[in-house]
């Protein structure tokens, strides 16, 4: 690294035409509102090159996401060298965080310097469930384009669940006639049932469901950032008798976790088959010549017991997951495309995995099973690792951003799998690192990544989307993109509240002003505050972050004043934590006068 900076001033320089990266070379100039150029120029210039990144640590496993960034300050050139279109995104991404003026005015200034990098994990995901509460196309763009941001790069598309169908299916289209809509009609023939407090008048709703057109632009738009597309196809609870699922003398005494009967579908009636294969044509039609469908999930989560032990079955299967499994991995529509499903599917009864040889010919083929790995009670993240699946860990208790940031009962979130998950205990968490009676991780490598998962029963605006994401995703993104930090090998709790430290500040100084910018709604946590010696004494979770109070006077408007640390105060007051850019602020809180 020099002392030599560039300044860059769009109107200066050019990006060089590349015929291995056209479509990143088009996102760049669009970004940095820099012309490309068709013929070389000698200086203020970005090139993106084709070649390897040379890595001096070879522990790490090579990636074709890896990258070499160099900005020269003497010849006033920047080179981004990869392998990949990937590898090349990934080096754009980080050029454009460096240029970033959210912080600043005046022109882009850049110290010379070299960065070569890599991901730590293959599979570094988010799930968006919008069976629950839909989202609409222009929240998942959004959505997109930050995850692009911080390099996260599987999309898990979760569109359909007892709640709702999201996803037109021309040749069935009861699915969204019905399955998108919520109303009281307890026959559910005009629409299905409220709940997670969905409105009850059809009327105020639009199109709850994502017509081929809207999927097919979602999928471009992905695929530009290189992100993959992952539906999730959970079966319907209500099909016509052409996909009949289930059986009227199958026993129906038992309630899924979400208080549905009745929702689980017979393994062994040929109308699941029959049902699987129309839709899965329309999905893989809708992705073959944007994204082609490699990698599909098929749900299978939370199935209970007595569901599957009262089925009839003419096979006389004692396995009816298994019997499923094996059927649905052949499907002829699925050659070439892996499989991934919720552990559960992959689990006997003991609790032990089923091994993949068992799967059928998916097993001699060239492909995989991906386990998403979330309960922590069934143990289960090493031993389906040690058996061959490929292993997605996301904790419920760490990854799943419906919860709460805290304990505070006025908090948006549910607590099914615990309290509260806050950014540090993200930001700390080691994806490889077991718990007692998890057993011994033979084979490491097949855990290829990670997911935040977003389920939205009580998530029903972008707003309280981006509260329940931000700023838990970004401390998730750095846990999945970089190599393990050296606290996690020694438990050094000093090292690990100083790299803390270090990623709280960036937030507030770097990563809060450019998601304001980008209208993100992030968390801002309200303030702590305590009048010590007659003086108001406040701090944030975050540091630096600004926070006003006022007197706390009903029925009368509110004059808001910048805490200094200089106020005596004897009124009661209530407080607020402000953004980084003023315009929103956190909930207001009152000062406890029994305290003084």
């Amino acid at each position: 690294m020099s002392n030599k900076t560039i300044i860059l001033k769009p109107e200066e320089w050019t990006i060089q035409t590349s015929a291995e990266f056209p479509d990143e070379v088009t996102y760049l100039a669009d970004a940095l509102k820099v012309k490309v150029a068709t013929t070389p120029s000698l200086n203020k210039v970005i090139k993106l090159v084709k070649g390897k990144p040379i890595f001096k640590n070879t522990k790490s496993a090579e990636s074709d996401e890896a990258y070499e960034l160099k900005i020269d300050g003497i010849s006033t050139e920047i080179q981004i060298t990869a392998t990949t279109g990937h590898g090349v995104f990934n080096g754009v991404q980080t050029l454009l965080s460096l240029a970033d003026k959210t912080t600043g005015s005046g022109p882009i200034v850049l110290n010379s310097v070299t960065i070569k990098d890599r991901p730590r994990f293959k599979y570094r995901g988010v799930m968006l469930d919008v069976a629950r509460n839909f989202h609409p196309k222009e929240t998942v763009l959004k959505l997109l384009d930050l995850m692009a941001m911080y390099k996260l790069n599987k999309f898990h598309f979760h569109l359909s669940d007892d709640e709702g169908w999201r996803l037109e299916i021309p040749d069935i289209p009861e699915l969204t006639q019905l399955g998108s809509k919520r109303c009281h009609d307890e026959s559910e023939t005009l629409c299905l049932m409220p709940s997670f407090g969905s409105r009850p008048n059809i009327d105020d709703q639009g199109p709850g469901f994502y017509n081929i057109s809207d999927y097919r632009e979602i999928l471009k738009h992905a695929n530009q950032r290189h992100i993959q597309v992952i539906p999730e196809i959970d079966m319907p609870r209500t099909p016509r008798d052409q996909y009949k699922m289930t059986d009227k003398t199958d026993g129906n005494n038992y309630r899924s976790a979400q208080g549905y009967n009745d929702n689980i579908a017979n393994p062994c009636r040929d109308g699941l088959y029959a049902f699987v294969d129309t839709v899965i044509r329309t999905v893989v039609e809708a992705h073959k010549d944007i994204q082609p469908l490699t990698l599909f999930h098929f749900g299978g989560d939370k199935i209970p017991k007595p569901a599957l032990q009262a089925m009839k079955c003419k096979d006389n299967k004692t396995d009816l997951m298994q019997l499923f499994i094996q059927r649905f991995f052949q499907k002829k529509q699925f050659t070439n495309v892996s499989f991934g499903a919720w552990e559960d599917s992959f689990l006997k009864p003991d609790k032990t995995p089923y091994t993949i040889e068992s799967m059928g010919n998916i097993a001699q083929e060239n492909r995989s099973v991906y386990a998403f790995v979330y309960q922590e009670e069934n143990k289960a993240l090493f031993k389906l690792a040690n058996s061959g699946y490929k292993v997605i860990n996301s904790p419920d208790s760490l990854y799943h951003f419906d919860h709460p940031y805290n304990k505070d009962t006025d908090e948006r979130g549910s607590k099914w799998a615990t309290e509260f998950i806050n950014t540090k205990m993200v930001f700390a968490f080691d994806p490889l690192q077991g718990k007692d009676g998890y057993g011994e991780l033979k084979k490491p490598k097949n855990i290829v990544g990670v997911q935040a998962h977003m389920w939205t029963g009580l998530v029903q605006t972008t707003d309280q989307l981006e509260y329940m994401m931000f700023p838990r995703l970004i401390a998730f993104a750095e846990r999945a993109w970089h190599h393990a930090a050296s606290w996690h090998e020694t438990n050094n709790v000093t090292d690990m509240e100083r790299d803390w430290i270090e990623f709280i500040n960036h937030l507030v100084y770097k990563e809060f002003p450019k998601l304001d910018k980008l209208n993100v709604h992030y968390r801002i946590p309200p303030p702590g505050a305590i009048i010590k010696d007659g003086k108001l004494h406040v701090n944030t979770y975050y540091p630096g972050m600004t926070i006003e109070y006022s007197v706390n006077n009903p029925g009368q408007t509110k004059q808001w004043y910048k805490v200094t640390g200089d106020e005596t105060l004897s009124e009661p007051i209530i407080l607020r934590t402000l953004s980084t850019d003023g315009k929103r602020h956190s909930k207001e809180i009152e000062l406890d006068r029994s305290i003084w």
